[in-house]
């Protein structure tokens, strides 16, 4: 009996032992389990901390930058128990790219946005639109594309508009030209029309049908306003002035925007010209020799706008262009009110030509995409070649208030 009892006190002790370091073992587990999930949560905490400071230097700098307040490119923030640095790019194609890296400790949170100027949507509907100027065509030249004209057009020789030709006001008239589409004017003279006539004067002219002009054409503004050229202006004067004229020739290859020229731009001899933002030239533009004046890459489908209030000289194999990416244009603008305004010649390559108080005139072999102006003057086989996407091209515009954000995202 004495040794059955030894046994089973044998068995109870072994038993209470494997109890307690399963006890032990189980407790070690949960302690452990508490540990990590402790860290994690700590961890957790700093990584959200880190990130709301990352957060918070960017609405800092957001709110400098929207009220005009000091700010610098690069600088660091103190949140809390947490800190971030935060860094502005230079302003490209019309945005900033603002980054802040937030930091706790080890753990790091970074979010950027896209700070970009708002676009204006301007739509360029024809081939060539113009004031009361007129358009005046001669010497074998082609419009490849809609006409809009709220003065004369007048066509001596054997001038080709493709599309559809509308004249504004009573009064005014068509006289000559052959013309692809239809053909609207108060009066017309000696036209040859493949579409039909609408007119309640015919001299000369032929068409597959003729009509009257049940009402008068209303006279259509031009599709860039005083307003948004003075906001491109300012946008231009913000960035920097050159006090005086600017030269460039040879294998100069000049970056520069938003800024302004307070003289004139000279551009000879190969030399290359890409902004970054709008230029404003007070003085005259005179671009010759292939010289390439264009968009930098970085302003992707956008249009940009380089603003000129004396005479642009536009000759010689000289080229002006968008970013290369389809749906971006330059268009050079021009407040003089002379003529020309603007002079094109000689293999001369634009996207856009507007000048909103004076003359363009064109000649000898020119390829344009569009031409606005008070008057336009074309002869000596220059082609105007009309594109549909210039309908609603949108170019970068404003300072100040007409920033907005347009992209906000976690990138680390």
């Amino acid at each position: 009996m004495n040794i059955i009892k030894n046994q089973k006190g044998a068995v109870s002790l072994v038993l209470v032992i494997l109890a307690l370091g399963a006890l032990i073992g189980i407790s070690s587990i949960i302690f452990s389990a508490t540990i990590s999930e402790q860290k994690l949560l700590n961890h957790s905490l700093r990584s959200e901390q880190a990130y709301y400071a990352a957060e918070s230097g960017l609405e800092d700098v957001l709110l400098r930058l929207k009220n005009d307040l000091n700010w610098a490119s690069d600088y660091d923030l103190v949140v809390g128990s947490a800190s971030t640095s935060v860094s502005v790019s230079s302003v490209v194609g019309g945005a900033r790219t603002i980054a802040s890296s937030g930091g706790k400790l080890n753990n790091i949170r970074k979010v950027a946005v896209s700070y970009s100027i708002t676009t204006d949507d301007v739509s360029f509907n024809y081939g060539a639109q113009t004031g009361e100027g007129g358009l005046v065509i001669e010497n074998g030249c082609t419009v490849d594309g809609n006409v809009y004209s709220n003065g004369n057009i007048i066509a001596t020789g054997n001038h080709f508009i493709t599309g559809t030709v509308k004249v504004a006001k009573a009064g005014n008239k068509i006289d000559g030209a052959i013309i692809g589409g239809d053909a609207y004017a108060d009066i017309c003279i000696d036209a040859e029309v493949t579409g039909n006539i609408y007119s309640n004067s015919f001299s000369g002219c032929t068409a597959a049908a003729t009509s009257t002009l049940a009402e008068e054409i209303a006279t259509s503004a031009l599709p860039i306003t005083e307003e948004m050229i003075n906001e491109w202006k300012a946008e231009a004067e913000a960035g920097g002035v050159t006090a005086g004229d600017l030269n460039l020739a040879g294998s100069d290859h000049a970056t520069m925007g938003p800024h302004k020229i307070d003289g004139d731009l000279t551009m000879t001899v190969s030399s290359i010209l890409s902004m970054t933002g709008t230029i404003w030239v007070t003085g005259d533009l005179s671009m010759t020799q292939s010289v390439i004046l264009e968009l930098d890459a970085d302003y992707g489908n956008l249009s940009g706008a380089i603003i000129v209030d004396g005479v642009s000289d536009l000759n010689q194999t000289a080229r002006s262009r968008g970013s290369g990416v389809e749906g971006s244009y330059l268009v050079i603008i021009s407040t003089n009110s002379g003529n020309p305004a603007i002079s094109i010649d000689n293999t001369f390559e634009a996207d856009i030509l507007f000048a909103l108080n004076g003359w363009v005139v064109v000649k000898n072999s020119t390829n344009i995409r569009e031409i606005t102006g008070y008057g336009i003057h074309i002869r000596n086989s220059a082609g105007l070649i009309y594109e549909v996407g210039l309908a609603d091209s949108a170019f970068t515009s404003g300072p100040g208030g007409s920033w907005s954000v347009t992209d906000w995202r976690e990138v680390e």
